[in-house]
């Protein structure tokens, strides 16, 4: 991953304070304790979990680059939701997570009542914001989700959700981030996320927008 250099100041009860974390562990370093810090700060620490739509169109190059967008972030658990048929698909899915992500924990989730079905089957685990991921032939990935992360949080909308584009054009990545409180906006019944729910959220001037060059 690409690093800045930066110069700072600091009191020096904080840069000590910053140096007790280092165990040249987990913390490798003083850059790495205040990366750490910076990065609590942001909240990015509690954006540790995934949904998966398996959709049409996605290769291994395409689940090579979401799992390490994944691992860089701190994912650590992924629920795949698959429909009917579509097993070997989230077999593959898999094998790649586990690979490229070894930290992270993969769970099964059916998608027979849709994307927004499949988060209410898990919502009394969302505690945090969590990442929602449409693997197809659409998917557009940013090089960081720490931008979007923290317009998130600025703004604090039920659902951010990424947009692609060269600087003229603009179309949906593919990518959300969600609230904790997005379940109780979905109905019972076969409801997708993108088309019924989204819309809904935008009306309410609850869905925001993040715009990533590609």
């Amino acid at each position: 991953m690409l690093r800045e250099r930066l110069t700072i100041t600091l009191e020096p009860d904080l840069v000590s304070a910053a140096d007790a974390l280092v165990d040249r562990s987990a913390i490798r370093n003083r850059s790495h304790a205040l990366e750490h810090l910076v990065k609590e700060g942001l909240g990015l620490h509690l954006l540790r979990q995934a949904f998966f739509f398996l959709g049409d169109g996605w290769g291994q190059d395409q689940a090579e680059r979401v799992a390490a967008l994944c691992h860089t972030q701190g994912i650590v658990r992924s629920y795949l939701c698959a429909s009917a048929g579509q097993e070997s698909q989230r077999g593959d899915l898999r094998a790649v997570l586990g690979r490229r992500a070894p930290e992270m924990a993969s769970e099964d989730v059916p998608l027979d009542f849709g994307s927004g079905g499949a988060v209410l089957l898990r919502q009394a685990e969302l505690e945090h914001p969590f990442l929602l991921v449409w693997l197809g032939a659409d998917l557009r990935l940013p090089a960081s989700l720490v931008g979007a992360y923290a317009a998130h949080r600025r703004l604090n909308h039920t659902v951010t959700q990424l947009i692609a584009g060269d600087g003229r054009r603009y179309a949906e990545a593919g990518l959300a981030i969600a609230s904790p409180a997005l379940p109780g906006h979905i109905p019972a019944g076969i409801v997708s996320l993108q088309a019924a729910v989204f819309p809904e959220l935008l009306k309410t001037g609850t869905l925001g927008t993040y715009a990533f060059h590609v």
